[in-house]
């Protein structure tokens, strides 16, 4: 009897390590998350990957003007973490839910100001939709835009949410590459994307972004490094902005800025040049 209840603990034992190591499973899941977002000191750092200013190397390091400013405001309020990357969805859900976590580049909009300190702002853009040219059909504004037309947008992505909120059709895709091809092959009529956003895209996925023109802009925003508001002490949010403005002050931030505006000159046509501690990126022209 005895031999046969150690028996049944080891399988039991088994069964609970196979459950953690097996991916797939629940437990295997739930390690796995606590891995990837978990920190000593109680910070979570995370970023959406994007072209250009947060991005993996061939290494799979996370790197980019974004990245390497906000890994000097890090070092300059005294932490070392690790920077995560995750889908925006996810990173939504966290920041809704959790303290002390730290995003970016998140798009300061009028929905999401009481929801975050806004730490320090990262590069300004224009967002707009865009046809291929010939068929804007004349809209100017949102408001004036046929509610049969079908935008093609990032889901989730808050101006997928703006979208809705104006009952357009969505055309919802996983990265702006589906999104960008699904304007050329006909599955919508419209782009709801940004100007740096079209040139990088375009120019990373070999499309022809001469076909591509502006429609009409839907506004100009910031996008910034910030930190969610609900159960945060206000003064983890003042260390941050403290250690933001002590970064932009210093030579090394304007070293910081050289470096990668001449990296991006070698990547891309986009003109991108820097403002006030902000990167501001350029221009697509209107059909």
């Amino acid at each position: 009897m005895i031999r046969n209840h150690h028996l049944r603990c080891i399988k039991v034992s088994l069964f609970l390590l196979l459950c953690l190591l097996l991916p797939g499973t629940a437990a295997a899941q739930a390690a796995q998350d606590n891995t990837e977002l978990h920190t000593d000191d109680g910070l979570w750092v995370i970023t959406n990957l994007e072209p250009l200013f947060s991005e993996q190397d061939d290494r799979g390091r996370l790197t980019g003007y974004a990245v390497e400013l906000v890994r000097l405001i890090l070092a300059d309020a005294g932490f070392n973490n690790n920077i995560l990357s995750a889908p925006w969805q996810r990173i939504l859900a966290e920041s809704a839910e959790k303290p002390d976590v730290l995003v970016f580049s998140l798009a300061r909009t009028p929905e999401r100001e009481d929801q975050f300190y806004w730490i320090t702002p990262v590069t300004q853009n224009t967002y707009a939709f865009y046809a291929l040219q010939g068929h804007s059909n004349g809209v100017s504004s949102l408001t004036a835009l046929p509610k049969t037309s079908r935008v093609a947008v990032l889901e989730n992505d808050f101006r997928h949410k703006a979208l809705e909120k104006a009952g357009i059709k969505a055309v919802p895709t996983q990265s702006w590459g589906e999104a960008l091809q699904a304007l050329y092959n006909g599955q919508a009529d419209y782009l709801f994307f940004s100007d740096g956003g079209v040139n990088v895209t375009c120019a990373n996925s070999g499309f022809d972004c001469t076909r591509i023109k502006k429609a009409f802009v839907y506004q100009q925003a910031t996008t910034y490094v910030a930190l969610s508001k609900p159960g945060t002490n206000p003064a983890l949010a003042e260390r941050l902005k403290q250690a933001a403005r002590s970064v932009k002050s210093a030579e090394q931030y304007t070293s910081l800025v050289n470096e990668w505006l001449a990296t991006y000159a070698k990547r891309t046509a986009l003109p991108i040049s820097e403002e006030n501690g902000v990167l501001i990126l350029g221009q697509v022209n209107a059909d």
